[in-house]
């Protein structure tokens, strides 16, 4: 991602200083003079979607569609001043930018810009297609009016909408990727234990975006029934504490297993210390491979959200529920909820009030301000749109009970608007400008995040009921 504070100066033009926030402006406007783009390599490039603009620690755009010479490639985009800054930033270590197609600089050193497998990155560098570069980094105009983003102006879902209501065919989507999920659990379940699939996909749900990845990798090496077997016969206070343990140690979180970046307080030391001894009984008797602390993300991470304290509600969420079904509590307010009180039923349970140790912290050796519920109302309600009511229909259609998958798809529409994130934000500007609708659903935000990634992000417009373009039949290669 751009460092605000890094500037170069340029050689096109003395006395001009040009920082990355500019330069990702440039990029998403895709308005360049003189002869078209190529890379360092005199490699004919072609910007077919520069790429979605991201603000969270990883590469500045993602799902880029970009033509080298004949190849369609699909990929992330990553911006800097100079190519060096490639290596001094430490993405050549990094596997999070593994995806990126293109590293596009203002000014080329000569410094090469390779992945963590040692792939090197085609270069291209800005300074000669542009006549004159800004007198200073122009900071208040760098996070361009949506209209000014080149997909917006591309394509003709933007144009020709007209009159229409697109809320009733987002929220068709919206049905369309509710089915999507659910088909996924259904392939789970055929394989696995229901409480097991649904333990994994809350796990999963609890990293957020940035942390998905690794909480899935833990839900592997940290498994449904080795969670309740560890737990079993305690009361509720000690499973929390054994899980905290589980979830902490699994993780490669504990304070021993990682440096902390400040020193823990007396009365914290011995919680810790508790923590460390209960995780090494319980990883001589389970035999549990740790996760690298590498594979955690707590850069641009907000602190309320850093993985020990996803771990910290995880514990406190799934205690109550080792010694029984895990899914009995929540398949039981679908069926005992009307359609319209499901949404509060389903939160209430999701819900991971802040106590204890982490009611003042966010991590080991740091306290956040103010502090905030562990899994609070926002997040639990993307855990029952996105986690349990797709689930409830793949197990209502695995189990026969049709009644279950229709009450779900009922709370599904009726279900009120979640908390925005990147992608809806950016869907919603592209599709109705500055004219947002002022009523809109869960059913019909998930139509967006449907169509961003069965459609925008392939390009593909022509096939897109929210409008058409003519990208072609090309194949897209993609990282």
């Amino acid at each position: 991602m751009f460092r605000l504070a890094r500037r170069c100066v340029a050689g096109a033009s003395a006395g001009a200083v040009v920082g990355e926030k500019w330069l990702c402006r440039l990029w998403r406007r895709q308005r360049w003079t003189g002869t078209p783009l190529a890379t360092r390599a005199r490699q004919p490039l072609q910007v077919v979607y520069p790429g979605r603009h991201t603000f969270d620690h990883g590469p500045d755009f993602r799902d880029a569609l970009l033509v080298f010479g004949d190849e369609l490639l699909r990929g992330d985009v990553e911006v800097h001043v100079c190519t060096g800054d490639w290596r001094s930033h430490g993405h050549q270590a990094d596997a999070h930018y593994d995806r990126v197609v293109l590293h596009v600089v203002w000014r080329d050193d000569g410094l090469p810009a390779l992945t963590s497998a040692g792939r090197p990155l085609p270069t291209l560098a800005l300074e000669q297609w542009v006549a004159e570069p800004p007198d200073g980094d122009n900071a208040a105009g760098a996070m361009a009016d949506p209209a000014e983003d080149f997909m917006a102006q591309s394509m003709s879902c933007s144009r020709d909408r007209g009159a229409r209501d697109l809320r009733p065919l987002l929220a068709a989507m919206g049905e369309q990727r509710l089915a999507d999920k659910a088909a996924v659990f259904e392939a789970a379940l055929a394989v696995e234990e229901p409480p097991a699939v649904l333990y994994a996909a809350l796990l999963e749900m609890l990293g957020y975006a940035v942390n998905r990845v690794p909480c899935r990798e833990l839900a592997r090496a940290l498994p449904w029934p080795v969670v309740a077997a560890a737990t079993c016969g305690q009361p509720l206070p000690d499973r929390v504490t054994t899980l905290e343990a589980l979830f902490f140690g699994s993780a490669g979180l504990l304070p021993a297993q990682r440096d902390v970046s400040r020193p823990l307080a007396p009365e914290d030391t011995a919680y810790a210390a508790a923590l460390a001894g209960d995780w090494s009984s319980l990883h001589a008797l389970w035999r549990i491979a740790p996760l690298s602390r590498q594979a955690w993300r707590f850069a641009r991470v907000r602190p309320e959200n850093f993985p020990p304290r996803r771990l910290a509600a995880a514990a406190r969420l799934f205690a109550p529920y080792v010694a029984a079904d895990l899914t009995a509590v929540f398949l039981g307010v679908l069926r005992s909820e009307e359609p319209a009180d499901v949404p509060a039923a389903l939160e209430l349970a999701l819900a991971v009030p802040a106590e204890g140790f982490w009611a003042t912290h966010c991590d080991f050796g740091s306290r956040p301000a103010p502090p905030t519920q562990l899994l609070g109302r926002g997040r639990a309600a993307d855990g029952a749109v996105n986690v349990i009511l797709p689930f409830a229909i793949a197990y209502g259609e695995a189990h026969g009970d049709a009644a279950l998958a229709t009450r779900a798809h009922a709370a599904y529409r009726c279900y009120p608007a979640l908390a925005e994130n990147e992608i809806t934000r950016y869907m919603s500007r592209l599709i109705f400008g500055r004219a947002r609708p002022r009523h809109i659903i869960a059913a019909q935000q998930q139509g967006l995040l449907h169509a961003y990634h069965r459609y925008c992000r392939e390009k593909r417009c022509a096939d897109c009921p929210l409008g058409a373009s003519t990208l072609g039949d090309q194949p897209v290669a993609s990282l």
